[in-house]
């Protein structure tokens, strides 16, 4: 054909034309192949993903479910007097080493509702290991309640509302320089050990406020020698059978805390009273707290009318300054007018029965939970009726706290 194609060019062209779609869906099958590898691949990864977060969760449910915590805390104390007998001098102290089992348990009640429980023993790491001494264990707070959206309910012996806020304002807890160290040094007796037979409900946050309420409760004529404690510390376990109680609000935001709690005693019996004094009394106290926290710095305060109950008026402050791993802390404590620490007379205006305490100290981060301490303590007690001069007790601590936990 002139001008034209050939039918053999027109042939050579169809079969070209067929051999290039059979490559072509060659590999469409080969993509198709590829693609479908590529989502097993990504299932089986996300399968593995999927299982490894899961693993991850379980596991830290477990952890969170049963904690195994506790603290060492020991120190080489020199005292120069001890407002008596025994302690003048130097020796190792116990500053109330612990252990403890603590969880957190999902429930199907709704809210984020879980359950939460705390059982904690203090023994003694530097005392001997008699069976006669009766020092070397000790139950501490044991508990079991709910905590969710709706805020937390527990029953038990508790740390309750009043005591809480003082723990969380004093950086000498449990240590010689700590304000409630012998009801004496800017907090009384009620900011210390636990409350028996307690019921305690916190509200949720409320744009950093929380509400509490709580009630120790004993069962009626249970004030014998050995029953109706309502309250485990010295003088305060003099309380027996009957019930305290207490209202609490806590605003905690950014750098502020304040607190504002009420505390009322309606005991069956008041143990040991003196012959010539009432010591205790069933009334009412009362503790305002505050601490304003800066980036290197921060200062708290409380003042605490217990005198009607018969532990005085409190009053504490404290400055601390951070430099690095380095906790720089000064404290200011008096305690006014203890009843319970005066004897001899009916005569309350005759007695001048204050105490003044200040002390200075650090803490240094030697690792990630332990800490090397060092404070001075001095603390001066007006004459008592009872005594001829007053009394005075300074002591130099230097020790260790470690803290542990399975978590």
């Amino acid at each position: 054909m002139a001008g034209g194609l050939s039918m053999p060019v027109l042939a050579d062209d169809a079969a070209l034309l067929r051999q290039l779609q059979e490559q072509m869906q060659q590999m469409q099958a080969q993509i198709e192949a590829l693609n479908n590898k590529l989502a097993e691949q990504s299932e089986s990864q996300k399968k593995v993903a999927d299982t490894v977060t899961k693993n991850e969760k379980e596991d830290k449910a477990r952890r969170a479910a049963a904690e195994v915590y506790g603290i060492l805390s020991l120190s080489a104390d020199f005292n120069s007097d001890d407002f008596g007998d025994g302690d003048k001098g130097w020796g190792l102290k116990d500053n109330v080493s612990r252990f403890g089992f603590r969880g957190d348990i999902p429930t199907t009640l709704g809210g984020n509702t879980s359950v939460f429980y705390n059982a904690e023993m203090q023994y003694g790491a530097a005392n001997e290991t008699t069976v006669s001494n009766a020092n070397q264990f000790q139950m501490m707070q044991g508990f079991v309640g709910l905590k969710g959206d709706w805020g937390s309910a527990r029953l038990g012996r508790l740390t309750v509302p009043y005591k809480a806020v003082y723990a969380a304002i004093d950086p000498w807890v449990d240590r010689v320089a700590q304000a409630r160290q012998g009801g004496r040094q800017g907090a009384s007796a009620l900011n210390a050990n636990y409350f028996n037979n307690t019921v305690e409900y916190i509200s949720p946050d409320l744009s950093g406020f929380k509400l509490s309420g709580w009630l120790s409760r004993q069962f009626d004529n249970e004030d014998t020698a050995t029953t109706g404690f309502l309250h485990n510390a010295a003088p305060i376990n003099q309380f027996k059978g009957g019930s305290s109680y207490g209202l609490g609000a806590r605003y905690e935001k950014g750098s502020w805390l304040a607190s504002l709690d009420w505390i009322e005693f309606d005991a069956d019996a008041i143990a040991a009273q003196a012959a010539t004094i009432k010591n205790l009394s069933n009334e009412s106290g009362i503790k305002l707290t505050g601490r304003y926290k800066a980036k290197d710095w921060s200062v708290a305060a409380h003042y605490e009318d217990t005198e009607d109950i018969g532990l005085g008026k409190n009053y504490y402050l404290n400055g601390i300054y951070n430099l690095d791993k380095l906790r720089l802390v000064a404290t200011l404590g008096r305690n006014e007018n203890a009843r319970t620490y005066m004897t001899g007379t009916t005569n309350l205006n005759a007695l001048y029965n204050n105490a003044d305490t200040w002390s200075f100290g650090g803490l240094y981060q030697i690792a990630k939970s332990t800490d090397l301490f060092v404070v001075y303590n001095s603390r001066t007690q007006d004459r008592n009726i009872s005594a001829t001069v007053g009394d005075d007790l300074d002591t130099l601590s230097i020790g260790l706290i470690t803290n542990f936990s399975s978590k």
